[in-house]
């Protein structure tokens, strides 16, 4: 440390550097509300390089502009990285580069402490020059990248240098290379430090020539089946981004791929320098990552286009949320708080979860741009979970949702977030069992506040019953403050992942946001009681597995990745020469010593969407498939053949095609048919399937008007007008979730046809208000805004559910003898202060 102690000059370089360095980091670690496009904290870190720049042209004179010369380059040095610290503050509004990736920034953070620590120690020992090399090399490639990037950007810099010479920011990846060169020159002098520089370059190339050849490897793969597409006699109904998705991989390198221009920086040219491609508003942090960049313009333009990438990516990289359509931006938006009211009710194997979220919009209050934005939240509900409730606080109060069709819901939200800018929310049914909720608007001058509430059958397995989270994607939670209420029978041991704590009659957790967590208890008997609502009596059951006689003439064998060899080699013991697999790639009859024979080199896609119309006998096939992976939704074939073929297909039946599914859970495609109640669906391993088989029966949960199966907690919920029956003190999510399952029911096979009678099953939704495909629940600022758009409020409904909201309510005739009693005390009161009224 002798050399920066007799420095001055040095030492006060090392001390403004470490000072700019933590007010960065602290920026970084604590970002403060934007500020405009020069932030108080950029003028920080200018000021200081400004500083050292003109005490150190002072003391060297005329020297100081031979730059990086011996006798100044450690001073130098210094000096580059505070500019340095100082245009990636300016990067954070004017962003020249997309935010660092991890490996980036690491490797960022790495080149500045090696060339500080070149600056510092001029007398180093030779085992630190071999570590500083390399580092360098690296560092130097790098720069060079840089400088080639930012050329589009070199004209306008320079021509705006009198704004403060700040625009000169532009320069110093240029003078980085120049830094580079002249330090390599210095150290490299001995042959281990050539032999590390070139192992170094070789090294760089190496990782870089990998990531050209996915790049290329991915577009000639894309090419390809876009040639095999047009051969003559192809009678493939899927469209063409289905089938190229199915030959992808769902690597990270993939959805690098995918999200370049959408997320991953490009190479800019001179035409799109000011107006970048990517013209997708995708929900994600713009990134930095020069090996995708590097990739993307030696591999080959990407031969997807962007509206084809967003597809693949909705289903493959279950990017729907960052995808979907927005008045609004929301990038300056997070989820400030979230409390968890979580209410058990083992006894009848279902929870109600109360979510209050609080939003907070950070962007700089003085800032009148785009100070309006919308906040977007997706849901994953558990199986068979719907929503039950909406509010939102409007100037302080909370003001509760109405039900009314999903049309009439869209259209007033649209309305008014696009040409009103007023106070709406609205929450949203999707496949795949997810909610989309927004809320508008969120400014800076105030946090805006919802409450959701989801009603969730628990599952049960095993003498045990289970409650999953409610999870979410929306804006950021990485400081969420969460709080998690829990309500449950006192008696009724509780375990998890999290540490509850007691609190009076409340099981409390506190700390940051978990994103999944769950709860376990034993399963008690189930309770006896019932719900009633007007002249309907809800009551629930165990659900004892019952069967229907079953024995099939063909087996289809829905084959993906998620496939093992050892289910391939189980399947064809068992079921010999009534197979026929689809791989993807059409379907093929096997006997058992063929399909033997190409187990291990049977090619399977990622995922396939199975072709139920091409079955010859439907009411006879039996179609084995294995879940736990991400397919398209209905939703997403929209317009193309297979999805019209599909429909017309499943409209026709009359009773439902058999599916046994080898996986934990369903793909995304199969759900969607499953929750329409056009498959019969039953789950488990191999050897169950087996045993069915083997008595020529399949199981199978009826429904009909009067009983509705919840399959994850094994119940059955029945509807009868026996007033008689029994005790009503159940909860009211009995109804719900019986209307909800009803309404299922209904549309059925109706999904399937263009025009889906939408005012009976409003009706239905309304009683127990609950989102489904054909009702949504909003809240509008004004009655008038109400009447407008004649969304009216339901007068036979169960309303917004909330937490103990369990028991009977007042039937019809119940409410008008008490309204009869309460217009009978307010005439007593009035006639006994009759004296009073008077003398005023």
């Amino acid at each position: 440390m002798k050399s920066i102690i007799e420095d001055q000059y040095l030492t006060l370089g090392l001390v403004l550097v470490g000072i700019s360095t933590l007010l960065f980091g602290i920026m970084e670690l604590f970002p403060q509300p934007d500020s405009g496009l020069f932030p108080p904290s950029f003028f920080f870190h200018y000021i200081l390089a400004l500083i050292y720049f003109f005490i150190l042209w002072g003391h060297h004179k005329a020297r100081f502009f031979y730059f990086f010369t011996s006798s100044v380059r450690a001073h130098h040095i210094l000096l580059l990285c505070l500019f340095n610290l100082s245009a990636y503050s300016l990067n954070r509004t004017i962003a020249v580069f997309h935010e660092s990736v991890p490996w980036l920034t690491i490797f960022l953070l790495v080149e500045g402490a090696a060339l500080i620590c070149y600056a510092l120690f001029s007398n180093r020992k030779e085992a630190l020059d071999n570590l500083l090399t390399p580092v360098f090399v690296a560092a130097l490639a790098f720069n060079l990248y840089q400088c080639i990037m930012i050329i589009p950007y070199l004209s306008l810099g320079l021509m705006a240098f009198l704004f403060l010479g700040i625009s000169l920011h532009i320069l110093v990846p240029f003078f980085f290379v120049w830094a580079l060169i002249a330090v390599l020159r210095s150290l490299i002098s001995t042959r281990a430090q050539w032999i590390l520089s070139g192992s170094t370059l070789v090294l760089i190339f190496a990782v870089v020539s990998i990531q050209v050849h996915q790049w290329s490897q991915a577009n000639h793969t894309i090419s390809q089946e876009k040639f095999d597409r047009q051969v003559p006699g192809n009678t493939d109904e899927l469209p063409d981004w289905i089938v190229i998705a199915q030959k992808l991989s769902d690597s990270p390198f993939t959805e690098k791929f995918l999200k370049s221009d959408l997320v991953y920086q490009q190479f800019t040219t001179y035409d799109n320098f000011l107006w970048p491609s990517g013209g997708f508003n995708f929900e994600e942090i713009k990134k930095h990552d020069p090996l995708v960049a590097v990739a993307g313009y030696f591999g080959g333009k990407n031969e997807l286009d962007e509206n084809t990438r967003i597809k693949i990516l909705n289903y493959l990289f279950d990017s729907r949320h960052q995808t979907t359509d927005r008045f609004w931006s929301g990038e300056n938006l997070s989820t400030k708080s979230l409390t968890s009211n979580i209410q058990l009710f083992p006894d009848f194997r279902l929870a109600f979860t109360e979510l209050i979220m609080t939003i907070r919009n950070d962007r700089y209050q003085k800032s009148r741009w785009r100070r309006q934005q919308e906040a977007i939240y997706t849901f994953q509900l558990p199986e068979g979970g719907v929503i039950t409730s909406l509010s939102l606080w409007i100037a302080g109060q909370e003001e509760k949702a109405r039900l009314t069709t999903k049309s009439k819901a869209q259209q007033a939200y649209n309305t008014i977030v696009g040409r009103e800018v007023r106070d709406p929310s609205v929450v949203y049914w999707m496949e795949g069992n997810q909610i989309r909720v927004r809320v508008f608007p969120c400014t800076p001058e105030e946090d805006r506040q919802f409450k959701l509430g989801i009603t969730t059958p628990l599952t049960y397995h095993e003498g045990k019953l289970v409650y999953q989270s409610i999870t979410f994607k929306g804006p950021s939670t990485t400081k969420t403050n969460t709080r998690i209420n829990l309500l449950t029978p006192p008696d009724a041991p509780i375990s998890g992942d999290l540490s509850f704590q007691r609190e009076a009659d409340l099981l409390t957790w506190q700390g940051d946001y978990p994103h999944a967590f769950s709860l376990e208890m034993d399963a008690p008997p189930l309770e006896s009681t019932s719900f009633r609502f007007g002249e309907d009596i809800y009551e629930l059951e165990d659900h004892k597995l019952q069967f229907k006689a079953f024995n099939p003439q063909e087996i289809y064998l829905d084959l993906s990745t998620a496939w093992s060899v050892a289910e391939l080699e189980s399947i064809a013991d068992q079921f010999g020469d009534r197979i026929t697999f689809l791989n993807g790639f059409g379907l093929h009859k096997a006997t058992k010593e063929t399909l033997k024979k190409q187990i291990h080199n049977l090619s399977k896609p990622n995922f396939t969407l199975f072709p139920f119309q091409k079955l010859t006998n439907p009411q006879t096939a039996l179609i084995i498939t294995k879940g736990n992976t991400a397919t398209p939704n209905l939703s997403d074939l929209d317009k193309s053949q297979f999805k019209e073929t599909l429909f017309a297909f499943f409209k026709d039946q009359t009773r439902e095609i058999t599916v046994y599914d080898l996986g934990t859970a369903p793909s995304d495609y199969i759900r969607s048919l499953k929750e329409f109640g056009v498959l019969r669906y039953a789950s488990g391993s191999v050897e169950q399937l087996a045993a069915y088989l083997e008595k020529r029966r399949f199981p199978v949960s009826p429904q009909n008007k009067q009983e509705v199966h919840i399959p994850t907690s094994s119940t059955v919920i029945k509807k009868s007008n026996d007033l008689s029956t029994s005790v009503q003190a159940a909860p009211d999510h009995l109804m719900r979730l019986f209307e909800y399952g009803r309404i299922m029911q209904h549309l059925g096979r109706n999904y399937f046809e263009k025009d889906i009678i939408t005012d009976s099953l409003l009706a239905l939704a309304g009683r127990a208000n609950v989102v489904t495909p054909v009702s949504s629940l909003i809240v509008l600022e004004t009655q008038r805004d109400y009447e407008r758009f004649g969304i009216e409020k339901s007068k036979d409904s169960l309303g917004n559910a909330a937490i103990n909201s369990s028991g009977a309510v007042p039937e019809p005739h119940e409410w008008a003898l008490i309204m009869i009693g309460l217009a009978f005390l307010g005439y007593v009161w009035i006639k006994r202060n009759k004296y009073s009224f008077s003398r005023c």
